[in-house]
């Protein structure tokens, strides 16, 4: 155990100069290349000025890069250009397509990648030039750039043997018109390029789109036109398309069978939407790679082709283009277009029907993989139900077959792959000699380095294709055009597939397995390949993020700020909307680091993904308008609802905008119990209780594996006292069931929280075999070790439970674990450990969690007030010490006069603003505002008319500001005054901070049940109730109803009080960073109400409370102390006396019960002590001192 502590501890606390040549004829030679040099100097500048310049200014969707952010250079595209650049050297070229850069607005990368191809295509034809692949292109000069540098450009030109260059930019004005230029170059008689030559610059402005009429419609309509504009014949774009059709049923024997030299443009569309549908979700730019030449291929077929409508609205799904795919389909005929019209509505039972309707054919399996991502987007697939669902399409051949599966289980990331298998595929159709998985193993094998094996696995695929891409270039850059299939897109799709599967293998390990530090390690054995590409930077900085939830506060501080970095370098790395870009903005937000600001700078960008984040500061309203293009754009993904949701039902509402979003969505998203889960919420929060009951049994119906419509019902539930009803709900979850094929870690997920939910308000019983069926998958996980602890808990057994709580702690580095961990440890007798492990995990945990069993020592310690300031005082951490100190001086105990004094110093300083009379600054003028988080937030604490959040530090340094008593203070001195029975001054003190404070806040709500205390003691109940009378229904939780059952009790509604308790119990949050502990308040309201009124009601409400506490948290001494103050049972009283002496000798409320009654109760029960006594047969490795021993090396 010392040995497994210390490593696991340590763990946590622990990343070309040219030559010159004489001669006279070098000497010409170098007269001439100076000459060159100069005339491209001058062309540079010249273009600088012309082009660079106006389009750099826009480079960004006319957002700013922060002018202190360095734009690093990504490695990974920097040796992707090399590769490809070297790949196209192989050809010899004459007109070179440069990819469509910005201006204005962006187009999104699809759309200008699809233009510049369809440009290179037309030019090609039209002209019978040589052309160069425009994807290859795309891929050496920087695949996805939204400006290129022209040195680059020019210098790759020169490579590949180019005669002309024709420049291409392309934007939107954010009105639905789009701009669009083009210039062409061509070399003087020096053989240079021209830059200053701009007559050849051509314009087209203000061109009308629409969402249903996208740029690239309108683009194809006006490519004559700009043929034109460049001298080219455009005669081939006008020429009557012929007929196009594929009927064939089955697949070809191997994808790479698929490629065919035979024109055939329906075939060829169908096949890159099945390498598409094949293509992880995550792979964004290869899937819309194959989107876009689907397009180019279906530019050559007739409207009258029998598939052109649904392959041509296919290709607008996959682009994000969900408005123009239904325009293109129109009414829909067939089942295919049918099933594909559900598709785009998400509405999954429709999609499930039409996709089994369907023959088998590649037409069947694309429909099969729609139903299951959407079935995968709305919770209901698991591992094994897509493995099946690929598996009834019983397809021929092993690699089909490979790949289904793998396409099936894609939005599982449970489902891990190796790359291995990837590499076999690859030996059979793509081989190399002397380079095979099974001579990779046989290698390593020999060697016996077993990591080694598993580096070379990883890297084998990527290192596969790049070997083939430097052997025999001319075949892969320049025997076929984009819109035909060739090998390299087959190629491509296992580059993908490889590259995904180390991503998610990263993911897995910081996010399913919890095991943040073994990612970072993985993903540094690969760097040296992968390093800068933006999905394996996301990942690092991910499980940085994860990981800095697990350190010290030195070592998280480097973490957080790497990671930050490694956020922001991979979105400015996606140059556009894509789920890296959107992820990463997203968690940038969260570590604690604004060094270059927020700039969403694609939010702009056209069309507007679905997944993307929707924030825009500038322009009221544009976030908004922005939800709702996305809402627009998505099939299945109801972020967007969810957004618009929210933003209309949160105070003030907007019914008018909450009623038009419902009905925009009529028809759409059937089958998503994330629907009805919304409007069951909005129901309840409306007060309509059995409508909300209805939709979530709608949803569960709709869903059955949804464990969301379970656990929300169920709390629903809870709420409405109906306690057995949700239980019985809970254990009727199908994944709970017997020879259920669900995953064991989500059924041990699930069913620990749905036993958590009645653990923590007392149900032991209902609780119980939650627990029991969450730790029978033995999984190992956090759920499945919490079960275990918390069942023993529940049967007393505490050195069980001290053990499982170390286990769980060491394993998952949790808070919650060391704070049970170091509760018992104080309660067993070892608090010398208890404390030496305080003050290692102290800084490691930004929270309150180890905080809390400092009480559990400075108790049993007997510590007295004056102790234990001067204790807090030597604490750096002024947040959690305030609040620590406050829970100390009030947790059965009566503050002293002067503690209000000492709390005003140790406490975080609260302020008033103060603007004056300055105008346009009504709103900030007294706010009452706090910095947290080491001076890095500035957030509003009140008054209650404004509403809560964060507010720019500027503000705090730049403004005149008064400081004011803290809330903390405040509640002292009121607290004492209720304590000594001076309500008229608590009442005035708790008065005075409702003027500043907003107590509907979770930071200080929990003043407002004295407060109504206080004031129904002073015949002032109705000003509290028309305070809390604008209270939202979010604000109405557990400090509402304990005010709402103050009031009630004191005025004599016995009934009604009680029905504010049970409703204040079961809306108890968790402490977190409350200075109260809940469970204590919600005792301590039990035991006023009883001693105002005298109603045992309450008396027995309050007993039984102190009892549950007394199983969940039986290291706290005031819950004994209170069934010892409160309880008739005289067996009970003398164990409650004893167990309370041992754990709080000074505590206040034991201090009324009689010296001798005291004394012959530790007396008689001392040794009945169940942190003391062993069982019969107990040995030492089971005991205490097992953990004991280990801790105590923590400070080592």
């Amino acid at each position: 155990m010392k040995i497994s502590i210390v490593r696991i501890m340590a763990a946590l606390l622990v990343i070309i100069v040219c030559v010159g040549s004489v001669g006279y004829y070098y000497f010409q030679k170098q007269q001439h290349e100076e000459e060159e040099r100069r005339a491209e100097a001058l062309r540079l500048d010249l273009l600088n000025k012309q082009q660079i310049a106006q389009i750099k200014a826009q480079q960004f969707s006319r957002n700013e890069v922060d002018k202190f952010y360095p734009r690093p250079v990504s490695d990974w595209k920097a040796t992707e250009k090399s590769i490809y650049q070297k790949l196209l050297s192989g050809g010899k070229f004459d007109v070179l397509i440069v990819p469509f850069q910005v201006q204005e607005y962006a187009l999104d990368r699809p759309t200008r990648s699809l233009m510049t191809a369809e440009l290179a295509l037309a030019i090609s034809a039209a002209q019978k030039t040589h052309v160069p692949d425009s994807y290859l292109v795309a891929r050496a000069l920087g695949d996805g750039d939204r400006v290129l540098d022209p040195r680059e450009v020019y210098s790759f030109a020169d490579k590949i043997g180019i005669k002309k260059i024709i420049w291409g930019y392309v934007g939107h004005n954010r009105a639905n018109q789009m701009s669009l230029s083009v210039k062409v170059e061509e070399r003087n008689s020096n053989g240079i390029f021209n830059a200053q030559a701009t007559s050849s610059l051509k314009k087209f402005e203000h061109i009308s789109f629409s969402d249903e009429q996208p740029p690239i419609e309108i683009y194809q309509s006006m490519l004559p036109e700009i043929l034109t504009a460049l001298g080219v014949d455009n005669s081939a774009l006008t020429a009557p398309k012929s007929e196009s059709r594929f009927d064939v049923a089955e697949l070809p024997p191997s994808p790479l069978a698929m490629v065919n030299e035979k024109q055939e443009p329906a075939r060829d569309a169908l096949y890159f939407q099945l390498l598409a549908a094949l293509t992880p979700h995550d792979a964004e730019r290869t899937q819309e790679r194959f989107a876009e030449k689907s397009l180019l291929a279906i530019l050559s077929m007739s409207p009258d082709s029998p598939d052109y409508r649904v392959l041509k609205a296919r290709a607008f799904m996959l682009l994000g283009l969900r408005p123009a795919a239904l325009q293109v389909l129109g009414e829909p005929k067939t089942i295919e277009e049918k099933g594909l019209v559900a598709a785009l509505n998400g509405n999954l039972p429709d999609v499930e029907l039409f996709s089994s309707q369907i023959k088998p054919s590649i037409k069947k399996l694309i429909a099969k993989l729609d139903a299951n991502n959407i079935d995968s987007d709305y919770g209901g697939v698991n591992k094994n139900k897509s493995i099946a669902a690929a598996n009834s399409l019983k397809l021929q051949g092993e690699m089909w077959q490979f790949l289904a599966v793998r396409a099936f289980s894609d939005r599982d990331y449970w489902a891990q792959f190796n790359n291995i298998h990837l590499k076999q595929l690859l030996d059979n159709e793509f081989p190399i000699k002397d380079y095979t998985a099974e001579g990779l193993v046989r290698g390593t094998a020999s060697l016996g380095d077993s990591d080694k094996l598993k580096v070379l696995a990883d890297l084998s695929v990527i290192n596969h294709v790049r070997k083939l891409l430097e052997v025999d270039t001319a075949k892969w850059c320049c025997q076929s055009t984009p819109d035909r299939l060739a090998a390299l897109d087959y190629l491509n799709l296992i580059e993908a597939l490889g590259e995904n599967n180390l991503v998610r293998r990263a993911y897995f390990l910081t996010t399913v397995q919890g095991v943040p530090e073994q990612a970072i390690e993985f993903l540094d054995r690969i760097e040296y390949v992968y390093k800068s590409h933006p999905q394996f930077v996301l990942a690092r900085a991910q499980a940085q993020m994860a990981k800095a939830g697990t350190v010290d506060s030195t070592e998280k501080e480097g973490l957080l700020k790497s990671a930050y970095e490694n956020f922001v370098n991979a979105f400015y790395w996606e140059q556009g909307q894509s789920v890296t870009s959107a992820t990463a903005i997203s968690m940038s937000t969260h570590t604690d680091h604004n060094d270059y600001g927020y700039n969403n700078l694609y939010v702009s960008d056209y069309p507007f993904r679905a997944y993307y984040e929707y924030t825009e500061l500038s322009g009221v309203g544009a976030s908004e308008s922005n939800a709702k293009s996305a809402l627009k754009n998505s099939t299945s993904d109801f972020k967007p609802f969810s957004y618009l949701y929210y933003e209309y039902t949160r105070p003030p509402k907007q019914d008018d905008k909450f009623n038009a979003l419902l009905k925009s969505v009529e028809g759409r998203f059937q089958g998503n119990p994330a629907l009805s889960l919304l409007l069951a919420q909005n129901s309840s929060n409306n007060g309509d209780i059995q409508a909300a009951e209805k939709y979530y049994r709608d949803s569960i119906k709709a869903a059955p594996l949804s464990w969301d419509a379970y656990i929300e019902l169920g709390n629903l539930l809870i709420e409405q006292g109906q306690l057995e009803q949700a239980s019985k709900l809970f254990m009727n979850y199908p994944a709970f069931q017997k020879d259920t094929n669900a995953n064991p870690v989500r059924i041990s997920n699930d069913a620990y929280q749905a036993g958590s939910r009645l653990y923590w308000i007392g149900e032991f019983a209902l609780a119980t075999p939650l627990y029991e069926l969450a730790s029978r998958q033995e999984t190992g996980s956090a759920a499945d070790l919490t079960s275990r602890l918390r069942l023993k808990l529940i049967n007393g057994d505490y050195r069980g439970a001290l053990l499982g709580s170390l286990e769980r702690a060491q394993r998952y580095n949790d808070s919650y674990a060391y704070r049970d961990f170091l509760g018992m440890l104080h309660a067993m007798g070892a608090s010398k450990e208890a404390w030496d492990a305080f003050n290692v995990l102290g800084d490691q945990f930004n929270n309150q969690h180890i905080w809390e069993t400092a009480l559990v020592g400075h108790r049993k310690e007997g510590k007295s007030e004056g102790e234990i300031i001067a204790w807090v005082k030597q604490s750096k951490d002024s947040n959690h010490a305030g609040k620590y100190l406050l829970r100390a001086g009030v947790t059965d105990r009566i503050p002293s006069k002067e503690f209000a004094t000492f709390l005003t110093e140790i406490a975080e300083p609260v302020w008033k603003l103060d603007y004056g009379n300055k105008p346009g600054n009504d709103y900030f003028d007294g706010l009452i505002v706090q910095l947290i988080n080491d001076g890095k937030q500035l957030i509003i604490l009140g008054p209650q008319s404004h509403e809560s959040g964060t507010l720019p530090l500027d503000m705090y340094k730049n403004t005149k500001k008064t400081q004011v008593k803290s809330h903390l203070s405040y509640f002292a001195d009121a607290y004492r005054a209720i304590r000594t029975n001076d309500f008229s001054s608590a009442h005035a003190l708790l008065q005075e901070a409702s003027n500043l404070y907003k107590l509907s806040m979770e930071q200080h709500s929990y003043l407002l049940p004295y407060y109504a205390f206080a004031a129904a003691k002073m015949g002032d109940a109705p000003a509290v109730e028309k305070y809390m009378a604008d209270f939202t229904v979010w604000e109405k939780s557990f400090d509402y109803f304990l005010a709402k059952a103050i009031i009630s009790g004191i005025a004599g509604k016995t009934e009604e009080s009680v029905k504010f308790l049970k409703s204040a119990l079961y809306k108890r949050p968790f402490t977190e960073e409350r200075p109260l502990q809940t469970e204590y308040q919600y005792a301590e309201i039990c035991e006023l109400l009883y001693e105002a009124t005298g109603n045992s009601a309450y008396k027995e409400i309050a007993l039984d409370w102190a009892k549950k506490n007394q199983k969940f948290q039986p290291w706290f001494a005031w819950a004994y102390a209170m069934e010892a103050k409160l309880s008739n049972n005289k067996a009970e009283r003398k164990r409650a006396i004893a167990m309370a002496f041992y754990l709080d000798p000074q505590s206040e409320r034991l201090g009324g019960i009689p010296q001798k009654e005291r004394e012959a109760a530790v007396k008689e029960f001392g040794r009945q002590n169940p942190f003391l006594r062993k069982k019969a047969g107990e040995n030492e490795s089971s005991s205490p001192r097992q953990a004991k021993l280990g801790i105590s090396l923590l400070s080592a």
